[in-house]
């Protein structure tokens, strides 16, 4: 794979590590708390994600300089490169894709709680169980189908959600 079919030159050749433990390693010996975890690509050292209160993921690549990690929450599959502020995605034939996570989390978010219950109103200011504000990414959706602007894959993807309604 060459350098110009990627999404940034960060990711050219990355392995991940493996999976990391579920504690901030710099969190931890001080009795902090954090809201999740990420992982750094170069070397596996384990930190806080940007909302915990210390932001050692960030740190980290500021004092080591490694550039990308990934989220080492269970279920999470995406990469972060802090220099080119883009989230990307290892795909299963190895290529490495540019994704939206506001747009991951939302439609997620929004499969579930129609899961659980068909007949959720998704107003401005609901939020998920897991505080997602999916309300509101509801309505930024329907704007942009309104304004034609919504790219049809995701049209299709919405419309493809039992109990979605524009």
């Amino acid at each position: 794979m060459t350098q110009a079919t990627q999404p940034c030159q960060h990711v050219v050749g990355l392995q991940p590590p493996p999976r990391p433990g579920d504690v901030c390693q710099d969190c931890a010996p001080l009795g902090a708390t954090w809201v999740s975890l990420r992982q750094c690509m170069a070397c596996g050292h384990v930190g806080c994600c940007d909302s915990s209160p210390n932001r050692h993921a960030r740190a980290h690549f500021q004092d080591a300089g490694h550039p990308v990690i990934r989220s080492a929450m269970p279920g999470d599959d995406w990469w972060f490169c802090f220099p080119d502020e883009l989230t990307v995605r290892q795909e299963p034939d190895g290529r490495i894709v540019a994704i939206d996570l506001w747009w991951e989390a939302g439609i997620a978010s929004v499969r579930r709680l129609l899961a659980e219950q068909p007949a959720a109103e998704l107003a401005a200011g609901a939020r998920a169980a897991n505080g997602f504000p999916v309300g509101d990414w509801a309505q930024q959706q329907r704007q942009a189908h309104a304004a034609g602007t919504l790219p049809p894959e995701r049209v299709q993807a919405l419309e493809g959600v039992p109990g979605w309604r524009w």
